[in-house]
Formats: C-alpha cells, structure tokens, sequence
C-alpha cells in the first residue's frame, strides 16, 4: 500500500512501536492513540499534562458544545517537546506528544477524563 506523505490515524489497538515503525518506512507520519497496552507512555504523557508549568506552555485548543442539558468541553494539548520520554528512541519517528481533556457537565455535575 503506497502510504507516502500521508497522516495514519490509529487506535489504541495499533498502538504499537512496529505500526510507527512500518509507517516511517513508508514516508507517511502517525498519530496513535496511547491507552493502557502502552501503560508507561500513557502515564509518561499523562504525568507530563498535569504539570501546570508543562501543560501552560502546550499548544492548545477549546471547544465547547451545549445541548439542552449538557455542557461538553474538550481541550486538546500539544507539544514538539518529546525528548524527555523515557524509551523515545524505540518509537521511530516520535517527534510530539498530545492528550485531549475532556469535562462533561449534566444537571450541574461535572465530570472530567
């Protein structure tokens, strides 16, 4: 399959050092979705987000959606600054890090992720 040039979005299920490998070699970049088969990473990226000093020089953008009840703010953060990331170099072509917030607010409670 001719990839190049291409952005491949995956799941966690592909999340997986040999997919951004395979990518690499195809000339097309990755965005992979980072959960619990990659428990390390996730906590490294998510330990990083929760620094204020950190996550206050991440690029970031908000939405809000309102429907009837229901208020749903997303804030997803980026940043090139993935060095620090213990094992980077087994993630061929890992060059930033991101994770998305997201509140929910449904009669007056609110609850994040």
């Amino acid at each position: 399959m001719d990839i190049e040039g291409c952005l491949i979005v995956a799941d966690a299920l592909n999340c997986h050092q040999k997919a951004a490998e395979a990518v690499v070699a195809g000339k097309a970049d990755y965005l992979l979705d980072v959960r619990a088969n990659q428990r390390n990473l996730e906590e490294e990226i998510a330990e990083y987000v929760k620094n204020d000093d950190l996550r206050g020089r991440m690029d970031k953008k908000r939405t809000v959606e309102k429907n009837h009840e229901r208020i749903e703010i997303r804030t997803a953060y980026t940043t090139d600054d993935a060095e620090w990331l213990c094992g980077k170099e087994k993630w061929k072509g890992l060059c930033c890090i991101g994770a998305i917030r997201k509140e929910v607010e449904v009669d007056g409670k609110r609850t994040e992720e």
